[in-house]
Formats: structure tokens, sequence, C-alpha cells
């Protein structure tokens, strides 16, 4: 028996956007099928003008559901409090900047992507296969999707379809560089996958049982989005605005960039370079929802003036670290070994380090402006 759910948009916007959070692109695809909004009736926001969609064309597509994808994407990984999140890893893992749910203690930032989406659902885990299976195959019956972590690849996906009662499976995924070779789907193309034997230690599905009012966002949330920017549970990164702290004494560290081997240097690299590809990411997301006003729902003008504040100091972090990335290549491009080489230059390290301390200074405004927001809706 086979199932399949036709028209879902792909994840990890394959049309050319950045959506490195494979969990919250996943969910904005299922709430584009389930939800079906009318694109006329909802806000659009433009990344490039800044303001409201007017159909211009810069963005190069003129589809308007996959740029709901994005408004959307931007939407729930700040209000998630992903966006508000800042990892810096002494070890130098990857992963930890593209995945920031692997460094969560718990479920909460999923928890709050589905209450502000306005899902019901449970979490499937340490189940036999055979329960895995069914789940899937009732889903789908039900045609809802379901994100599946360690099904294809080592992060989030979207299943979509299922064949054999469950037993092999097919959807959406996007690679991540970090993905262990056993991970890997049996066929993949144009970012569609299957499965066979898709079980393994760690599996989980999210089932989305039922559809209930979309949280709307106050006081408690923007306590939480002021209280993840000072610092954030993190099983083994630094968070909050000691990353930018351990970043500094990095660069500070003459002997490590003189002396250190080749290869842990080059991991550092890139490793500071995801860094800031990271944060430009999702302060710049970030920036859209607040300026925004996390899309219509910050109606008070004085809570939508401060949204626009927050979202000017985000901005300004994603534009210098675009300059800072600038610096390590032209065009985007990078390679470990000369990023290396770049940072052997205790001038080149001096400015970033200076950078830096903009890049916190940042945070700490959005960090006041949130408590004046707060202040706003519990005057108490």
């Amino acid at each position: 028996m086979k199932q399949f759910i036709r028209g879902v948009l792909p994840v990890g916007a394959p049309w050319g956007g950045v959506e490195t959070v494979r969990f919250i692109s996943c969910l904005s695809s299922l709430y584009l099928h389930v939800k079906q909004p009318e694109s006329a009736e909802e806000l659009l926001f433009c990344p490039h003008s800044g303001e409201l969609c007017d159909d211009c064309g810069r963005c190069g597509n003129p589809d308007r559901a996959r740029r709901m994808h994005e408004q959307v994407y931007f939407e729930l990984l700040t209000l998630s409090g992903l966006n508000c999140r800042t990892h810096w890893d002494p070890e130098f893992r990857p992963q930890f900047l593209t995945d920031l749910l692997l460094e969560t203690t718990d479920d909460d930032p999923i928890e709050r992507a589905m209450a502000f989406a306005g899902f019901e659902y449970r979490i499937v885990e340490g189940v036999s296969p055979e329960e895995f299976y069914r789940e899937v195959a009732e889903s789908l019956a039900r045609e809802v999707p379901v994100p599946a972590f360690r099904v294809a690849g080592d992060d989030w996906c979207l299943i979509t379809g299922c064949d054999d009662d469950g037993k092999s499976v097919s959807g959406f995924y996007a690679p991540q560089e970090w993905d262990s070779p056993e991970s890997r789907p049996d066929t993949f193309h144009a970012s569609e996958f299957t499965r066979k034997e898709w079980v393994r230690e760690g599996t989980r599905l999210l089932i989305v049982t039922g559809e209930c009012p979309a949280r709307v966002p106050d006081g408690e949330e923007f306590s939480h989005l002021r209280n993840l920017l000072v610092a954030s549970d993190c099983r083994e990164c630094v968070s909050g605005l000691a990353a930018f702290d351990r970043c500094i004494e990095l660069l500070r560290d003459d002997a490590f960039f003189t002396s250190s081997g080749e290869e842990k240097r080059h991991r550092c690299a890139a490793h500071l370079h995801g860094f800031f590809e990271r944060l430009a990411e999702s302060r710049g997301f970030a920036a859209l929802a607040f300026f925004s006003g996390l899309f219509g729902k910050l109606r008070d003008p004085e809570l939508a003036r401060l949204g626009r504040e927050i979202g000017s100091n985000f901005l300004d972090t994603r534009d210098c670290c675009r300059r800072l990335l600038d610096a390590f290549g032209s065009n985007g491009a990078f390679r470990a070994d000369r990023g290396a080489a770049f940072l052997c230059n205790s001038r080149v390290r001096a400015e970033m380090i200076d950078a830096l301390r903009e890049l916190k200074k940042n945070d700490w405004n959005a960090i006041l402006l949130f408590e004046a927001l707060e202040e706003i809706v519990d005057p108490e």
C-alpha cells in the first residue's frame, strides 16, 4: 500500500533561500500544507526593501507560496527562541551552529514553535519499528506530513510518503555537512529522498494530532527571548553574551594561531566563519520578524515601535557579520586553509575583536528593549 501527499513545499529552501534550521523549515512546509493560509490575506514581508511585499520581483521568485514559506520560517524561528540563541563551541564542531536544537536540554523550542503555529502534537520515540511504521502511515492517511529526526541524514526531514505500511518512507531532506555516512538515504534527488529500514537509534517523529488557536506573543515570550540573549541552556557550548567573550578570548591568544596544529587551526577558522554565518542568518531573520511587528501580531503602536528598534539592532548585527564574512573570502567563498592563514594576522584578529564587541553591544541593547516590551505588556 502506497501513500503520498502531493503539493508539499520542500525543506531547506532549495529555491535559493537560507533555511539552515531543518526542524523549523520542516514545520513551515507542514504549516503551509495543513493551514493553507490565504496568501492575499496574509502579510508578506520583503527581505530586500524592508517593506510589505508589493510584488516588485526583486526576490527573483514570483511564487508567493514559497515566499510565504520563508515568512513562516522567519516567524517561527524567532518565536521558538532559536534566533536569539548564540552558541560557541570550544571544540569547533559545525553541527552546533547549524542545528541549534542539538544543544538544547529539552524540547522547549519545539513546544514554542508548535504553540505559535497552532498545532497540538506528540513526540514518538523509543518505540518498536512497527510502532514507528504505524504512526507514519496513520498520519499520512490523514494528509498530514511527519517531521522526523534521524531518518534521512542526522537532522530533521519531512516524511510525505510511505510504502509497505510505513516500512519505506519518502519526503524532503536537505543534507548537512556533518551527516554520518550511515544516515544517508537510499535515493536523493532535487531535495527528495527515499529510505528503507529507516528506524535507528535516536529516531523521533513529531505527530500532529490537531489544530488549536495559535499563541500570541506576550510578556512571557519577550522575557524568554531576553533571557536567551543573556544565556541559554546548552549541553556543551558557551551560550549567550559569554559566547562573544569566549570568541574574543580565543582571538587574543597569539600562541594558538602561531603554535597550534594545522588541522585545529583550520577547524577554528571554519567554526569562526560558521559563527558569523549563523549570527547573520539568525539575527537577520529576527530583524525581519520584528520589523513587521511579528507579521502583524504586535498591534499596539508602542510594542510595534520597540519591535522595530529591536529589529534595527539585529539588522546591524547581520550587516556587521556580513562584512566579517566578506573579509574571509570573496563572494561568500570560504576555504579553511585560507581562513586560518588570514587569522594569523594579529591586526585582522584585533579588528574582529572590535566587531565582536559591537555584536555583543547590539544584543545588550536588544535585551534592554525586550525589558521595555515586558513592562508595557506586564506593567506590574
